[in-house]
């Protein structure tokens, strides 16, 4: 039997695999794709992408947190989850087919009917899989979902890299993520050979949904407000301006996304194993944090020094309008992981009321500070998403550490301000670096070879504590994986 913290090492391993290769292939592919289309067409698949994300949630229920936060599920559990689940998703879809005209016309984009008719397909598939991936999520087993998101990936990159070159244009998008979800959804179910048996429990339905619709919630406000940009530049600017905006922010997160969704998908079993027990609960939830306030700020705050000849040499000339945009969002960016340690430490202690009250309230924020901002140039709006990171992680941080025995806020600042100015000092080195060439990509090349060599001293000689930290969730990975 493996121990917890090699189960959580060993799922971490997986995690970082499952999200990476997965995000990691789209990553290059969308590079690819940006060379060959136009920022108003990225503009107009992030509009879609954006309500099918918030349609996803809303299909999910809450659902599949309240059957990883269980002690014990039973099979009736399931069974109903995945009746409900497969119903709402159904009504979602309706909805959303019949206002895509409507939708279409609020943007003054009439492309937008068949493209959002076409990507809330995607819906139906993510909920078919929620039960699977809750299953698996509660064993810890990342493997499985990482070999079901990389094939997915690979599979529909080529299918989308292949239409693009043969004159599909938009639909080349459109099709990359239909493949993907559709192809991740049936891997599972074959890779976990898992068969339901379609019973219905109102018992069941009602236990779930106590918790799960708190959750649900709190999901939907944060879903809206972390794609509330994407309305109000959308219909406040123009589609160019909006594809600009996703091309920089696909850049920013991802890394961020990456960690924040392992982070999410890993801790929250990790911390309900010891939700019973205080300091055990404290010792995961600090050495999480640790690891997520110094990991992304060092990769996102040198991103932010090398965007100009990061964008010019990875998507080319045409997209150098995002490069500013990238520098700001990168920084915001270090933000949300933390933020999510916060969110699962609430849901582990079952606070899945003031888990929704702190998402109502930073909504409200997030809103109020959007709505001034937006009134003064679009650049003002990309500082108020810094600021409203900072005042997220005020928020969910004063009250998440209210249920840490020694842990509290301000350990957690000190800790969030000595990783953060760590990576503040190498991206300004890495900066300065690229004086040392002439054309983009040498500069970049020499900024890429700076951090690097940067980051293999500071883990050397200067952050030694964190270096055996990283070597303890790597190691054990690979030595219960030979072990298999």
């Amino acid at each position: 039997m493996q121990s917890l913290e090699k189960r959580f090492a060993k799922g971490l391993g997986w995690g970082l695999i499952d999200n990476f290769s997965g995000t990691g292939i789209n990553f290059l592919v969308g590079i690819l794709l940006a060379r060959q289309l136009t920022p108003d067409i990225f503009g107009i698949v992030g509009v879609s992408l954006v309500l099918v994300s918030i349609s996803t949630t809303i299909a999910d229920a809450g659902f599949s947190n309240a059957l990883i936060r269980k002690s014990e599920v039973r099979p009736i559990e399931y069974s109903t989850t995945f009746l409900l689940n497969m119903a709402i998703a159904g009504a979602i879809y309706a909805v959303l087919f019949f206002s895509a005209p409507l939708i279409a016309a609020y943007y003054r984009i009439e492309l937008l009917t068949p493209v959002v008719r076409a990507m809330g397909i995607s819906i139906l598939f993510a909920a078919s899989a929620v039960v699977v991936k809750a299953r698996l999520t509660r064993q810890m087993d990342f493997k499985t979902q990482a070999i079901a998101s990389s094939t997915s990936s690979l599979v529909s990159a080529a299918v989308g890299l292949y239409m693009v070159y043969h004159d599909g244009g938009i639909w080349s998008l459109v099709a990359q993520q239909l493949i993907r979800q559709s192809l991740y959804a049936i891997g599972l179910f074959v890779l976990t050979r898992y068969s339901f048996t379609f019973h219905y429990s109102h018992a069941a339905a009602r236990e779930l949904f106590a918790f799960g619709s708190r959750i649900l919630f709190s999901s939907l406000l944060t879903a809206v407000y972390n794609n509330l940009y994407y309305f109000v530049i959308g219909k406040v600017y123009s589609p160019r301006q909006l594809g600009l905006y996703s091309r920089a922010e696909q850049f920013s997160l991802m890394i961020a996304l990456n960690f924040t969704l392992v982070l999410q998908r890993v801790s929250l079993p990790a911390l309900t194993k010891n939700k019973n027990d205080g300091q055990k609960l404290e010792y995961v939830f600090q050495r999480l944090y640790k690891f997520s306030a110094l990991l992304g700020s060092l990769f996102l705050f040198s991103l932010a020094a090398m965007a100009d000849n990061f964008t010019y040499v990875v998507v080319g000339k045409q997209w150098m309008p995002s490069a500013p945009m990238l520098s700001i969002l990168a920084i915001y960016s270090a933000f949300p992981p933390i933020i999510a340690l916060h969110q699962n430490l609430l849901q582990v202690r079952g606070e899945s009321k003031l888990f929704m009250r702190l998402e109502v309230l930073k909504t409200f924020l997030s809103a109020c500070i959007v709505a001034i901002a937006i009134w003064i140039d679009f650049y003002a709006l990309l500082g108020g998403i810094v600021l409203i990171g900072v005042l997220s992680l005020g928020i969910n941080g004063y009250w998440g550490s209210k249920f840490l025995p020694t842990y509290k806020q301000f350990k957690q600042i000190k800790d969030t301000l000595y990783y953060f100015l760590i990576s503040s000092f190498v991206a300004f080195i890495v900066f300065l670096s690229s004086k040392l060439a002439i054309t983009p990509s040498s500069k970049l090349g020499i900024q890429i070879a700076v951090f690097t060599l940067i980051s293999l001293f500071l883990f050397t000689f200067v952050l030694k504590g964190e270096r055996q930290m990283l070597k303890q969730i790597v190691r054990p990975s690979v030595k219960n994986e030979e072990q298999q």
